[in-house]
């Protein structure tokens, strides 16, 4: 799309009163490295205003830059005395890790154990057996673990439900058994 048509969309979304946040924050997420500086400016002004922190935060993330100086750390510093008061979930820790991505300041080791320390709180004890965080939120951060988060993980593997349970016990057996450096391939299939 050329610049003239996407300041065109980006001004009829804007000039909708009405229209969902989850819809803007799909047009920012999706399209924040197209935007001019004149569009961004509008658009964060639109996100400043989202009465949800997740798409709010997520949003001004990926406008970053073209952001004030000093507005992310002022974002991250509201983030954080959220993080801790706020009961975990899953956006809370979605978020940490976006933070974590946009800061340089940000030790990963610092976002991983954060967010470890909220998957362990994460409450499923309601949730149906398909549907629970912990397995969701370790599954995705499994990766990035460390030989020091070994512990940790195994202690909050062990407190998911059912046969996800063994299938996450398994992939962190895996995930930590593998040399450093190792990176798996898998083939897939392709047909013409």
């Amino acid at each position: 799309m050329d610049e003239e048509s996407r300041t065109e969309v980006i001004s009829l979304h804007l000039d909708l009163p009405d229209l969902p946040e989850e819809w803007i924050a799909y047009l920012v997420i999706r399209n924040a490295q197209y935007l001019q500086p004149a569009d961004a400016d509008r658009i964060a002004a639109r996100v400043r205003l989202f009465p949800t922190d997740y798409f709010r935060n997520r949003c001004l993330l990926k406008l970053a830059a073209y952001l004030p100086a000093g507005e992310i750390e002022a974002l991250f510093k509201r983030f954080m005395e959220d993080f801790n008061t706020l009961e975990p979930s899953s956006k809370l820790i979605h978020n940490l890790y976006h933070f974590g991505a946009a800061l340089k300041t940000l030790e990963k080791s610092d976002v991983i154990s954060m967010a470890l320390e909220k998957i362990a709180c994460l409450d499923d004890s309601e949730s149906e057996l398909y549907n629970q965080e912990k397995y969701s939120e370790m599954s995705f951060i499994v990766p990035l673990l460390a030989e020091a988060d070994k512990a940790r993980a195994i202690g909050i593997a062990e407190t998911v439900k059912g046969g996800y349970k063994r299938n996450l016990i398994a992939r962190l057996q895996a995930h930590f058994s593998r040399s450093k450096g190792f990176c798996g391939f898998r083939g897939a299939l392709i047909c013409y």
